[in-house]
């Protein structure tokens, strides 16, 4: 029996298990790019998004291997994945060709990918990369960072060459784009494999050049969030009158034209006029805003918690799951390809 205990400064993690029948050993140059069939994916952490993006690959048809610690998420998992998928109607596949474990030798060991989906944390991430250098240490390793720079994850795996971000959105099985940002010293030949298997299971992948904090999408995500955050504290409108106001003005025109064709559609003259009156006036601000930073002082973390900035009841969070998941599968669900 091997035991691997290792402690990080945010959370403690203890894997144990006996690694009877292991997969045979594999590596990212023996990773098949023409069939999703024989790819054997390794997912560690088994929450919100790993639980998904588990399911997503096997119900593609690769063989998924979630390394789980908790035990109440490792019973849950095959129940989570099923619930997530029937909408789709691939939920038996998803879960038949997913396993979870606690050893982490046999959840890594034999995967041409191993997919990183923990806390958003450097310093968890960091070990898990050391985890995943030592049983898988020639296989692509994937980290699902939204924000974190990949060549500061990279820093601590044998072969940085192998470290790609893959940054999936949230709900990772709906929402078709994947960020594929490569570290400094990510090959292209890794950056190409990765594009090339994400294809096959009907993503979108967006090779960016480098590996900004943040990349594309939530810098500009959340340059939005600090400017809906400080028009609420300077108590332009409440809550739900700027997330109405967003919902129903550009926020439908954002999956048809996105912000720079946009620019270009409407003439530059007039957004150059814009901007030279509007950026003098718009939030510049360093640090999380108040509102957020007094209500996680409070305790008050949103849905998780039933109280943010705003109230949330089982019934509003489960309603807004169905609604979100509804309106995602109904605009990509004519995707081709």
């Amino acid at each position: 029996m091997t035991r691997i205990t290792y402690s990080l400064e945010f959370m403690q993690i203890s894997l144990t298990g006996i690694h009877n029948e292991p997969r045979l050993p594999a590596t990212a140059a023996e990773m098949p790019i023409s069939a999703v069939e024989g790819i054997n994916v390794a997912v560690i952490g088994g929450g919100l998004m790993g639980h998904a993006i588990a399911g997503l690959h096997a119900a593609a048809g690769a063989q998924v291997t979630v390394l789980e610690s908790d035990a109440e998420s490792r019973r849950s998992m095959h129940g989570r994945i099923h619930a997530s998928f029937t909408p789709l109607g691939s939920a038996d596949r998803a879960v038949a060709n997913t396993s979870v474990t606690s050893d982490s030798g046999r959840a890594l060991s034999g995967s041409h990918i191993v997919i990183e989906a923990a806390v958003e944390k450097i310093a968890v991430k960091n070990d898990l990369v050391r985890l995943a250098s030592r049983f898988a240490p020639e296989s692509i390793f994937a980290t699902n960072t939204s924000a974190i720079r990949i060549s500061d994850i990279a820093e601590s795996h044998a072969n940085p060459e192998l470290v790609v971000g893959t940054h999936y959105f949230n709900p990772p099985h709906l929402i078709p784009l994947v960020e594929v940002v490569p570290g400094q010293r990510t090959s292209p030949n890794t950056v190409q494999k990765i594009a090339a298997y994400l294809r096959l299971i009907d993503k979108i992948p967006a090779v960016l050049s480098s590996d900004p904090p943040g990349f594309v999408a939530n810098r500009i995500q959340h340059a939005m969030w600090r400017e809906a955050l400080a028009l609420l504290e300077a108590g332009v409108a409440d809550a739900e009158t700027i997330d109405l106001i967003v919902r129903n003005s550009f926020g439908p025109r954002l999956t048809v034209m996105g912000p720079i064709e946009n620019a270009d559609y409407v003439g530059l003259d007039l957004t150059e006029s814009i901007h030279s009156y509007l950026f003098p006036h718009l939030s510049s601000t360093t640090s999380p805003s108040a509102e957020v930073l007094n209500a996680v002082a409070r305790g008050k973390l949103g849905r998780k918690t039933g109280q943010g900035i705003t109230t949330w009841t089982e019934q509003r969070a489960q309603q807004a799951t169905e609604r979100l998941a509804s309106h995602l599968i109904t605009t990509f669900s004519s995707r081709k390809g």
